[in-house]
């Protein structure tokens, strides 16, 4: 991914805007709290298209736009599946999608910034951290509980699901 730090963040970033060849795949992802998130099979196919096209064509700019739309929508399927594995109790599933949409994350926070937050990369990682996964104390193996804060940022407060958590613990 070398050839991505090359180019500017900007650069990067307005191509992921403006890049008609993206528009799919962009409002896609953009729609990602009405979507459920990820790229449909023909969303991944344009950008598959997109790519192959960017790299023949020696356009660095649009192919690094690409792997942001490819590396976003990874995130956001990874994130539906934590969630989803959450609901389950599928804890320890479910801490290891959170940790893949976390990794790719941290890879795009190198070369994209989203100020707005569009596509939810400012929005998973807060929603990661917040309601993380975590050993129970004393458990071994596969066991993992979810921990949230209170509105009131006191006490941690283990839950079960992100969906009915339990009420603040304040002391």
């Amino acid at each position: 991914m070398t050839f991505v730090s090359r180019l500017g963040r900007q650069a990067i970033a307005q191509c992921v805007e403006q890049a008609p060849t993206l528009m799919g795949p962009r409002t896609e992802l953009q729609n990602y709290r009405t979507s459920g998130g990820g790229l449909s099979q023909a969303a991944s196919e344009q950008l598959r298209a997109a790519k192959v096209s960017a790299v023949a064509a020696g356009d660095q700019l649009l192919a690094a736009a690409v792997w942001v739309l490819e590396s976003i929508g990874k995130a956001q399927s990874r994130y539906a599946e934590a969630v989803h594995l959450c609901r389950q109790d599928r804890y320890y599933d479910a801490w290891v999608a959170f940790e893949q949409a976390e990794i790719q994350l941290c890879h795009l926070g190198y070369h994209f910034d989203d100020p707005v937050d569009q596509f939810g990369v400012a929005f998973m990682p807060g929603l990661i951290h917040s309601q993380g996964l975590r050993r129970p104390e004393g458990e071994q193996g596969r066991a993992f509980v979810l921990e949230e804060t209170c509105p009131g940022g006191h006490r941690p407060l283990v839950s079960r699901s992100l969906i009915a958590p339990l009420g603040c613990r304040q002391r």
